[in-house]
């Protein structure tokens, strides 16, 4: 007897209703599901078998091996003619007797640890004991979950969602399913939306979540003649640390992880594209400090967090900053790694930014130094100091001849460049916000910055005033303003759930405060992303209180980019995912 309420198989029933009899299946139950007739209970183990337990008198009425591993997911299809039915109630139980001329069939899918996905028929529910193996395929990694996406489809669509978070659309033929006649329980198939990582969500704001695969390139093994795979979405374990969008092709981005990988994915088809080769080597330091990839006589190098990223617009060029001191180079066509610059900085390199030609690059300390280094070489050019803690973001003023700083010990400075990069002076110097400042950027006029801080402000600063800032936004700790997807805050989903029950139950420190922001093309809206893991945009012209808000992560948002076409906005998290939200602007 399966007890509904407990979950479990159970013996000594009081007062005695039905006993399973389990023989010498007696076997470590992983997972069990019941036909659309309630006739049968398919029972799966760990040892990989499939057990047939008759409803009636619960016996077990045939036994297969179906995958090693461990039986982690079952689907069941069933149909067929009912025949004269009847129906019953015992104690509260209603069932149904099939009479004469009943015919039904089922059809059991079954995923296995070993990555398998095995189809098994029943031909017919009165002879249970033709139960065979019709198909076999492996989606390549352990799968943790299979759901059926349409059963009348032909061959049968499944989605099988792996461990590591990867998910696959499984077609298998050959099952010779027949359309049901008639179910005594129909399925409700909605359109829950795309799952783009972890586990499946619906689709509440217009995002699609995501992580990726440890191994995103892994070649799928499939069965040619019985079936098709074909991977959906990826997943990640790591907590993504960076992000950034291509400045040319709206379909692709570069995220950042804590497992030392870089990735790029893409907005077609919501996949990893490739992840980019790791540095395994330091070399001999030459000049400059730098080593060649693939280098034998080479040691072994485990890299850090990567904490910044810059990508070309022209060259298909990759830099990133890390915490072990080094900038690396990779090219974005065949993901290798060109270039490692060890040693850039005693400590971690925070922050970072290159020269539209990618001539030179300027990289920022934990220790709140700035160097600027010749690309070809990686020769030193220049250094200045004017920060007593990590550099948060470094960037060039239009002609490149001037630089602006900002640091975690809330100073921001902007600098005149000697030629060729060979000296930097300090022009001007704000101190700003009560907190550590988290990011900053200039305006597009040259006059002005923004920035945040862990203070839950944000500033809008006059570079030619030192004095308080020309606008100030609270970060507010309670949701305010219309749901990204066009919704009222106040006014009820798809779903029946308020948009604002949904925000006020992830914002509920009064402590939250934006943690990374990035602007559209014309500066006219800033999007933010916060400790409090909601997403919102604002109006520059007035930052008052947020235009539209997101809820979507399950931790602090490290990372968040606009797309170079401005229609979509990519966010992600230190809970290993990463949200695309349409925006219409």
């Amino acid at each position: 007897h399966l007890d509904p309420y407990q979950g479990q198989v159970m013996f000594n029933i009081q007062p005695p209703q039905m006993r399973v009899q389990l023989g010498a299946f007696l076997k470590t139950y992983s997972t069990a599901q019941y036909t659309a007739f309630g006739d049968l209970l398919v029972l799966g183990a760990e040892s990989g078998e499939i057990a047939l337990v008759s409803t009636e008198n619960g016996a077990v009425l045939q036994t297969i091996k179906a995958c090693t591993l461990g039986v982690r997911s079952l689907a069941v299809v069933s149909s067929g003619d009912l025949g004269n039915e009847t129906s019953g109630q015992d104690q509260g139980f209603r069932y149904a007797n099939f009479g004469p001329g009943s015919q039904r069939t089922s059809t059991i899918f079954v995923a296995g640890g070993d990555g398998s996905v095995v189809c098994l028929q029943l031909p017919s529910h009165q002879q249970p004991s033709g139960l065979t193996v019709s198909s076999k395929t492996s989606v390549g990694e352990a799968v943790a979950t299979l759901t059926i996406i349409d059963e009348a489809a032909s061959p049968p669509l499944l989605l099988a969602a792996a461990a590591s978070g990867s998910t696959f659309k499984v077609e298998v033929a050959d099952t010779q399913i027949r359309q049901p006649e008639h179910d005594m329980y129909r399925r409700n198939n909605r359109d829950e939306g795309s799952a783009f990582g972890g586990t499946a969500a619906s689709q509440r704001s217009n995002y699609r979540n995501t992580g990726v695969s440890m191994l995103p390139n892994a070649t799928i093994g499939t069965s040619a003649a019985t079936s098709n795979v074909k991977k959906i979405s990826d997943a990640v374990r790591a907590p993504f640390t960076a992000i950034a969008a291509h400045p040319v092709d709206p379909t692709r981005f570069v995220t950042a992880s804590l497992d030392g990988q870089l990735r790029e994915w893409d907005l077609n088809t919501y996949l990893c594209r490739a992840v980019f080769e790791a540095d395994t080597t330091t070399g001999t330091m030459s000049k400059g400090n730098h080593a060649q990839a693939g280098n034998p006589s080479s040691r072994a190098l485990a890299p850090k967090q990567c904490t910044a990223l810059v990508i070309s617009e022209s060259l298909d060029l990759l830099l990133s900053a890390w915490t072990d001191g080094c900038v690396r180079c990779h090219d974005i066509t065949n993901h290798s790694l060109l270039w490692a610059h060890h040693q850039a900085h005693k400590g971690a390199v925070t922050s970072l930014c290159a020269t539209a030609s990618f001539k030179y690059y300027v990289t920022g300390g934990e220790d709140g130094e700035v160097k600027m280094w010749d690309t070809k070489t990686r020769e030193l050019r220049g250094s200045g100091n004017a920060h007593q803690q990590a550099v948060a973001h470094i960037e060039f003023f239009e002609g490149e001849q001037h630089l602006l700083t900002a640091s975690k010990d809330r100073t921001v400075c902007s600098w005149e460049l000697g030629p060729n990069f060979s000296s930097m002076r300090r022009v001007t110097y704000h101190q700003t916000h009560l907190g550590p400042l988290m990011a900053c950027k200039l305006s597009r006029n040259q006059q002005y910055f923004y920035s945040i801080g862990v203070d839950r402000k944000i500033h809008m600063c006059d570079l030619r005033n030192p004095a308080e800032p020309v606008k100030v936004a609270d970060y507010p700790n309670i949701p305010r303003g219309r749901a990204l997807n066009g919704g009222s805050a106040d006014g009820p989903t798809e779903e029946g759930h308020s948009t604002a029950s949904m925000l006020q139950s992830l914002t509920t420190s009064k402590d939250s405060y934006p943690t990374c922001f990035a602007f559209t093309n014309d500066e006219r809206f800033v999007v933010t992303g916060g400790s409090d893991m909601v997403v919102r945009v604002w109006d520059t012209n007035t930052l008052y209180e947020p235009l539209a808000m997101a809820a979507g992560h399950s931790g602090v948002v490290t990372g968040i980019a606009f797309t170079c076409d401005q229609k979509q906005i990519i966010s992600c998290s230190s809970d290993a995912t990463i949200a695309v939200w349409n925006c219409y602007l």
